[in-house]
C-alpha cells in the first residue's frame, strides 16, 4: 500500500519536473510533497527501482554515479490518468476479469457451434430425402405415373429419411 502511493507521488513528481533529478533531490522533493514522508521513506528505493525496472519512468546515471530520473515513459503517463495507484491496479484487474469473460464467452460458443455440428448430417440427409422424393414426385405427376396418394409417399420419404438416419449414425459408431 505504502510502496503503491510511493510509486504514484515519484510518477507525478517526474511529471512536474523541470529537468533531470538524481535520487537525493528526489527523495528530498517527496518529503516537500508528502507529509509523514517518513513512513513512507523505507520503501523508496524499492519503489523507485520497481519504476526503473517496470518501464514506467526513465532513468540514468550522473557523472558521479547517481542515480538519476529523467523522465516519465508513456507507460507511467497512463497511470497518471487514474487518481492512484490502487485505481490503476483495479483497471488491470477488470481488464483481466473482461479478458477471461470473454475467453469463457468463447468456450461457450465453441461448445454450442460442436453440438450444432452434431446434427448437420441429419440435416443434410433429410434434405436430401425430401429434395429427391419432390423432385420424383414432380417427376411421377409429370408423366401421370402417379400410382399412389401423395400422403403414402410423404410417409414413405419419413420412413426412408429414418432409415437413412439410422444407417448413418451405425456407419459413424464403428
Amino acid at each position: 500500500m505504502e510502496e503503491n502511493y510511493l510509486k504514484y507521488q515519484i510518477l507525478l513528481f517526474g511529471k512536474d519536473m523541470l529537468h533531470p533529478h538524481n535520487t537525493h533531490q528526489l527523495d528530498s522533493g517527496l518529503y516537500k510533497r508528502i507529509e509523514n514522508y517518513e513512513q513512507y521513506k523505507t520503501y523508496f528505493q524499492k519503489s523507485f527501482n520497481s519504476l526503473k525496472d517496470d518501464g514506467y519512468i526513465y532513468t540514468s546515471t550522473n557523472n558521479t554515479g547517481t542515480p538519476t530520473i529523467t523522465g516519465i515513459t508513456d507507460k507511467g503517463k497512463q497511470i497518471l490518468r487514474f487518481n492512484n495507484w490502487n485505481e490503476y491496479e483495479d483497471s488491470l484487474n477488470l481488464e483481466k476479469q473482461k479478458e477471461k469473460d470473454l475467453k469463457d464467452l468463447d468456450l461457450k460458443l465453441k461448445e454450442i457451434t460442436l453440438k450444432n455440428q452434431k446434427l448437420t448430417p441429419y440435416i443434410s440427409i433429410l434434405g436430401l430425402v425430401f429434395g429427391l422424393g419432390s423432385m420424383i414426385w414432380s417427376i411421377m405427376d409429370k408423366y401421370k405415373l402417379v400410382f399412389i396418394d401423395i400422403s403414402i409417399y410423404f410417409i414413405l420419404l419419413i420412413i426412408f429419411a429414418i432409415v437413412s438416419i439410422i444407417i448413418f449414425k451405425k456407419i459413424n459408431l464403428k
